[in-house]
């Protein structure tokens, strides 16, 4: 099997002699298959031993693609991966207490993926509970999924008093510019879906003018260690505990997201890579202005 680039980074790999390989390899396995064709059809006198061939063939086709698709081990960052690759710090971390968390090589991570998942689902960052959904989170979604109207206002979430679902209309101005605050600093908001629906939290992310790659693995993990914080969900007791939570989970982001990314990189992740697979597409992204900011405060 050859690869686009070595599994030890030593040199960036190349694209065009992977693709002229692949199509040496497919001519040679078709005139390989046309040959051993040619050897059992005078074989094959009754329709079972064709059918029966012929199911032992589709399967060995599958069997050894399933195969093939295992083996890859991708270097670069999607959320599933990011997702796994976090998970694992973070539990090492705190058993370790800081002094010998551990990074997933690019190997180990394939070996847990999964072929086919939600690609916003995030699952709890606990080793003997990695496949557990903790909830999702959008990534580039709009202001608007944050910020219910006053007509969602009965289903506004659903586990906290109507008094306290008024703090985050957006007529309650001054609630959010907490969030605002909160978040001045970085690339990007983060809040929970107060139209929610699912046993499941549902984290949006809005995206701020001027992101980039980076900003996007920060806000993903961030959501991440938000739902381990809020744990088994029953919802936040009020709107101010999730404030809490939110500003908890960015505090611990914060501190460990910087020897995350250098331990990621030592481990052989392409975390200078532009562009992860964590965003689709051009996001919805909003601007704030700065000067209007500070004159309302």
């Amino acid at each position: 099997m050859h690869f686009a680039q070595p599994a030890n980074g030593s040199r960036q790999g190349d694209i065009g002699d992977l693709s002229a390989k692949d199509g040496s390899k497919e001519t040679v396995l078709a005139l390989v298959g046309m040959l051993c064709g040619f050897a059992v059809m005078p074989h094959l006198h009754t329709t079972y031993a064709t059918n029966g061939l012929l199911f032992i063939l589709i399967t060995g086709h599958l069997l050894t693609n399933y195969i093939a698709v295992r083996a890859v081990a991708l270097r670069s960052l999607n959320r599933q991966r990011a997702s796994i690759l976090w998970s694992t710090y973070r539990v090492t971390e705190i058993d370790d207490k800081g002094t010998n968390a551990r990074i997933m090589t690019p190997g180990e991570v394939a070996s847990e993926e999964f072929l086919f998942t939600c690609p916003s689902a995030i699952f709890y960052p606990s080793s003997s509970d990695t496949k557990r959904i903790a909830g999702y989170c959008s990534i580039g979604s709009s202001l608007s999924s944050i910020l219910p109207s006053t007509q969602s206002r009965p289903n506004l979430f659903p586990w906290i008093t109507l008094e306290e679902k008024r703090w985050i209309l957006t007529r309650d101005a001054a609630r959010f510019r907490k969030v605002l605050e909160l978040f001045k600093d970085e690339k990007y908001l983060l809040w929970l879906d107060p139209h929610l629906r699912k046993n499941h939290p549902h984290v949006h992310v809005i995206l701020k003018e001027g992101h980039g790659p980076l900003d996007h693995l920060k806000a993903w993990l961030h959501a991440s260690e938000l739902l381990a914080h809020l744990g088994s969900f029953q919802g936040p007791s009020n709107a101010l505990d999730l404030m809490k939570n939110v500003q908890d989970s960015k505090e611990a982001i914060e501190a460990e997201f910087p020897p995350f990314v250098e331990k990621s990189r030592d481990a052989g992740w392409n975390i200078d890579e532009n562009g992860y697979g964590l965003v689709a597409g051009s996001p919805r992204t909003i601007t704030i202005d700065e000067r209007e900011y500070r004159k309302d405060k």
